[in-house]
This record gives structure tokens, sequence and C-alpha cells, in this order.
């Protein structure tokens, strides 16, 4: 039977369904995959931890990282425009924008050609076309939208989300009464003002972001993030049996996980000292005397 606390949360089960669940976390280096860096946190929000687990690291190793990778969850809006800040490269994974999307043009003050309007990208709630129909142009600071007329910057306002408070920037149309497209566009075509986009502080770091992780060789890194980012729950579940926390409440959580985490180190360091042995062993024995 799950015991519910104040401090966990009701979380899936990697199993399927779900029931009450902390976020045990581990950070490994990629050359022989120790664990540097372990907690458990009360809820889904890992993303949000990411700065701090690195100013650990480098408390305790007195090293900075060059390079991070993280799943997608981690690929938020702060975490990018800290890593660069501090100069660590972040690689992982962010949402492509549509392949093939019409709206892309070289004329972006001409409308998408009638034959590629059914291909523009829709809000699926809504069915109207949604933000990736409008190209942002930097050097104006607007959106070109797909009837080939501007959004210009309309002003900012702050928001609260998932990623934490942030300034929104948003831009709307001016142009927008009677256009022949407005029923793909807005619920209401008539009403007087304007089609709204808007997108927050980090969208220029995101845009830097998405064109690095396209390049192949940072692909190719990602790739290492698999191994090293997950071997280690792996066997902490299928050789050392931990798959449920015994203990309760956050602070005796977070002890048996070190233990673990602790365990799955002694693990590894036996494997390469016996394999250094057993190298030792073969080239005394191919000595000839």
């Amino acid at each position: 039977m799950a015991l519910l606390r104040p401090d966990n949360r009701i979380l899936p089960n990697k199993e399927g369904g779900y029931a009450p669940n902390y976020t045990p976390m581990a950070v490994t280096e990629t050359e022989s995959g120790f664990i540097v860096g372990a907690d458990v946190l009360i809820g889904n929000v890992e993303h949000t931890v990411m700065m701090a687990m690195i100013d650990m690291i480098v408390a305790d190793y007195d090293q900075t990282p060059e390079t991070m990778m993280g799943d997608g969850a981690y690929c938020t809006g702060p975490n990018l425009a800290e890593s660069e800040e501090r100069g660590i490269e972040l690689l992982s994974p962010i949402p492509e924008e549509k392949p093939d999307n019409p709206a892309i043009r070289e004329d972006l003050t001409q409308p998408v050609a009638d034959q590629d309007l059914d291909r523009l990208p829709l809000n699926p709630q809504t069915k109207k076309f949604n933000k990736l129909a409008f190209v942002y142009d930097a050097e104006h600071d607007c959106y070109c939208c797909p009837a080939g007329k501007t959004l210009p910057r309309e002003g900012t306002e702050t928001v609260q989300s998932a990623e934490g408070q942030f300034e929104r920037v948003n831009y709307r149309g001016r142009e927008c009464a009677g256009c022949p497209l407005g029923s793909r566009c807005r619920k209401d075509p008539d009403a007087r003002r304007g089609r709204k986009v808007t997108h927050d502080e980090y969208e220029a770091v995101r845009r830097r972001h998405r064109e690095r992780m396209k390049q192949p060789s940072s692909q190719e890194r990602y790739k290492l993030r698999l191994h090293f980012g997950e071997t280690p729950f792996a066997v902490l579940k299928a050789a050392l049996d931990l798959r449920r926390f015994l203990l309760r409440g956050i602070g005796g959580v977070q002890q048996e996980w070190l233990w673990g985490c602790t365990a799955f180190n002694m693990k590894k360091l036996i494997g390469l000292w016996g394999a250094l042995r057993a190298e030792q062993n073969e080239a005394t024995l191919g000595t000839v005397v």
C-alpha cells in the first residue's frame, strides 16, 4: 500500500499507473560513468534545479562542466539563457520547427501561395493558423503573417509559467480587417483587434539552441546521454533492486538515494579495478623471463 505524505506527489509510474512518488536525480560524468551529483526532489521539477546541480558539482570537484546533456525537460528558456551566460554548452532536444513550412518564404511581404495555404501549421484546438504560420523578422522586430502583412510589437507583460516568471512580448496585427485569410486565422474574423502572436524573452536563445542541435556533431555527442544518463537508473533498479524507497519522508528518501548512488559507484569502481588487474596479470603472464 502506497503512503501519501505531504512531501511526495502523485506521479506516473514507469510500469504504468500513478502512485505517490519522489523524483530522484543523478548526474554522471562521461569518461567512466560515475555519479558525481545526486538528489531527490519533491514533484516533477527537475528542470528547475539544473543550475543548482552544476553549482554543487563545481563546489565538490572544483571543476566547471564544459558540456551538460539532458533530456527535453531541461531545455527551458532559463536553463538555456544561464548556460550561455556561464559558457556551458547544453545539449538537450528542442521541438523542431515544422519541416517544409510554406510560411517560410523568400519574400515575407508576399502572401503564401494559394496552393500552399492548406499546408500551413494549425492549432489543434482552434483549427486556426498557429504561431508557426507567422515568421519572425528579427531585423524589424515583428512577425509576418501568411497574408504578407506585419504584426508589429505591441508591448510586454510579466507572466508566470512552469518555467518561472518571465517577460512576454506581444505582437498584434493592425491590418487584419477584411483579410481574405481571416476565417483561417481568427475565431472572429470581424473582431476589431487584430491577430496576436507572442514570444517570451528566451525566444532568441531558443533559436540559437535549435540551430546548435541541428549540427551533426551535436547530435552525435548527444547520443552519449542515453548510455551515461540511463545506466545508473537501470543498474540501481535491476542489480541493486532499488525500485521503491523503504524510508519515509524526503530526508530519509534522499539519504537512501545517496546510499544507492554510492553503491553504484563502488560497483563500477570494483569493476574497473578488476579489469585493470586482469590486464596486469595478462601482461605479467605474457612476459618472457
